[in-house]
């Protein structure tokens, strides 16, 4: 599959400052207020290494970026550490991008460029789990450009962009990773202005048709975005097996009873403005234990998988009037026998306003079934067949 445009994993900006975003959820400062060395309870945490690491020199450096007030400093000559926060304001179903400023030298504060065997990365996890460790750690990204440009960033201060990353709740936990194994020289590393802003720039289009044999970044198939409603649990998705190579799971079920939870996947796809299109897709389904779906609560909504379009290419609100949704698929899959298999599934017929549509995926699990989906080989239909334009008309 061909892509239009793609965001590149991670963007330096040497020595520049930028205009600033239309607005930001979250500005750190990092001015004063710092307790054992850490700004504004923030806190420490070190991997298991053998032999055992030393803990970091952490501590509020003074000038900070710009010249002026301070910044968080940490210093290192063994180990892999990071300094981290979890904070709220963000919220779920929403995209945003990180980016802070950076400068490093070497372990006693002298200028010098650090040696390869130190680095220095800052992450993010969408979930706002308030730890860099395994297992709960598995959603952190780390944008790695700060360990890659030494040569600009020793003695100078670099602003560093994150790749784009959508909410998963209402908080996001910021880290950053500093370490070494150049026990001579190591590492000193000054990090101020952390910004998290929603993003409100242009999206990536892709073309159809789409696979779903591609890559996939934390579990989610390339060039999609989950999008998410209220729930009163967290869902799980993967890739997962398709109809020959991959294809994206959407599970609205948890480990736990409470399996109410309200979630999808949106992306871009280029088409021709003013033609008539349905679009088809296969979907594989069962409820969370493998069987036929049933509505074992008919008071809540759900289970329900739908699939739609939505011809004026708005990604962000699953609950659009503009969405033509296919739901066919949970009335499919709630008759006995026809869990766990393949069938395609067709859009209402739509005519592009744009050159751009976007199609949406979803699940829906009530307060006592869950849903197991898979989604594979989106391809599109064109109609120049006079007799099916005048119906659509």
């Amino acid at each position: 599959m061909r892509k239009s445009w793609a965001f590149p994993a991670c963007l330096a900006l040497v020595l520049a400052i930028g205009s600033p975003p239309a607005w930001s959820d979250i500005t750190v400062d990092f001015e004063g207020g710092y307790n054992f060395g850490l700004y504004d309870w923030w806190k420490w945490e070190t991997d298991v290494w053998d032999p055992p690491a030393a803990g970091p020199t952490v501590f509020e450096a003074i000038p900070g970026h710009g010249g002026t007030g301070s910044a968080q400093a940490v210093c290192t000559l063994y180990g892999n550490h990071y300094v981290l926060k979890t904070m709220a304001a963000v919220s779920a179903g929403l995209d945003y991008v990180a980016s802070v400023w950076v400068q490093t030298r070497l372990y006693n504060g002298s200028p010098g460029v650090p040696s390869s065997s130190t680095w220095v990365e800052f992450g993010w996890d969408p979930l706002g789990r308030d730890t860099t460790q395994p297992p709960e750690a598995g959603l952190l990204t780390w944008c790695t450009d700060p360990r890659h440009d030494f040569d600009n960033n020793a003695g100078n201060w670099v602003k560093y962009s994150g790749e784009l990353f959508t909410a998963l709740g209402t908080s996001v936990t910021i880290a950053f990773k500093v370490g070494s194994t150049d026990t001579v020289n190591g590492i000193y590393v000054l990090f101020d202005d952390l910004e998290i802003a929603q993003y409100t720039g242009l999206y990536p289009r892709y073309q159809l048709p789409d696979t779903f044999d591609t890559t996939y970044t934390l579990a989610v198939a390339d060039g999609w975005r989950l999008r998410f409603l209220s729930g009163d649990a967290k869902p799980h998705w993967a890739e997962a097996p398709g109809r020959s190579g991959s294809a994206q799971r959407l599970c609205a079920s948890t480990d736990t009873l409470d399996l109410a939870v309200n979630f999808g996947a949106v992306k871009l796809f280029e088409v021709l403005p003013n033609q008539i299109y349905n679009l088809s897709l296969w979907i594989n389904v069962s409820d969370s234990s493998g069987t036929t779906l049933a509505d074992a609560n008919p008071i809540d909504p759900g289970p329900i998988v739908k699939f739609g379009v939505d011809a004026t290419a708005q990604n962000t609100d699953p609950e659009a009037t503009t969405i033509l949704w296919n739901t066919n698929p949970t009335q499919y899959f709630s008759t006995p026998g026809n869990e766990n298999t393949w069938q395609t599934f067709d859009t209402p017929m739509f005519r592009a306003t744009t050159d751009t549509v976007s199609v949406w995926l979803w699940v829906q699990g009530d307060s006592l079934v869950g849903v197991d989906a898979r989604f594979d080989d989106l391809h599109v239909k064109t109609s120049a067949d006079p007799r099916r334009w005048r119906m659509y008309r």
